[in-house]
């Protein structure tokens, strides 16, 4: 059934729900690999099944392509109409089933690979479309990520070993940015691949480092301001050279209030 533009029903669902951990494990991942490798659409409940996943990887890869279901209203020129956007297919998850998914993100026991894995998603699939996303989903990453301070100290770890040197690196690193954060393109590569351009990836990562937490501070405004000045400004200090962005830093301190301007 894999093999074909097959869309399952509600039994079949049933169905993978019951299976053994390790053959599910196995349906899930060829599933997965189903829509990177083809045009087929990834059913919403599908992904929503899988992104409850034991396995974290799983989990990971169904929520960077439910995020990536997520697109811009579309404007008919003819007529100049708006047309709905696509609901998120992660919407209806219960509250305690988000906040159970937020903090596998930013688990600071993970192994390096699957921080990797995070890492990529982030910047690959939720960055570019943060605006399209839910205010609850948005505000419950912005909280997690900012409090994420061990976690993310282990990802400057980890972005700092693989930031290259030399003008090849950067300039494929931001031609990479582009194509995520203006076309949007559907990402067809797996999250955990481990190939040339998977360190390209990483390079990406690295220059969205401060970007992404910069966008997690103005999604929370004064809230970041009134109970998480200090450990901000502590944790922009120990940022080391080859991570930091001046933009970022500036919109940082603007929200909290030690610039007046941006």
């Amino acid at each position: 059934m894999l093999e074909h533009n097959f869309t399952p029903d509600a039994t079949d669902l049933a169905e993978i729900e019951i299976l053994d951990s390790p053959i599910k494990n196995i349906v899930s991942k060829s599933r997965l690999s189903l829509y990177l490798s083809s045009n087929l659409q990834p059913e919403p409940d599908i992904l929503t099944l899988l992104v409850k996943s034991d396995d974290v990887a799983i989990s990971l890869e169904a929520f960077g392509q439910g995020v990536g279901l997520l697109e811009s209203p579309p404007t008919d020129e003819s007529d100049d109409r708006i047309h709905e956007s696509r609901p998120f297919t992660f919407a209806l998850l219960e509250q305690n089933e988000r906040s159970h998914l937020v903090s596998r993100f930013f688990d600071p026991q993970q192994s390096i690979p699957i921080c990797q894995t995070v890492w990529i998603m982030l910047v690959e699939d939720l960055y570019p479309r943060w605006e399209l996303l839910p205010g609850d989903w948005r505000r419950d990453i912005a909280v997690a990520l900012v409090g994420a301070t061990e976690w993310m100290e282990k990802g400057q770890e980890i972005l700092m070993k693989r930031k290259r040197g030399g003008v090849r690196a950067s300039r494929k690193a931001r031609q990479l940015i582009r194509e995520i954060g203006i076309q949007h393109l559907r990402r067809r590569t797996p999250l955990e691949t481990r190939d040339e351009r998977f360190q390209d990836r990483l390079d990406a990562c690295a220059q969205v480092y401060l970007r992404l937490f910069a966008i997690a501070v103005e999604e929370l405004g004064e809230c970041a301001k009134a109970s998480s000045t200090q450990r901000i400004v502590d944790f922009l200090a120990g940022v080391p050279d080859v991570l930091y962005d001046e933009d970022a830093t500036r919109r940082i301190l603007y929200v909290l209030g030690i610039t007046k301007e941006v």
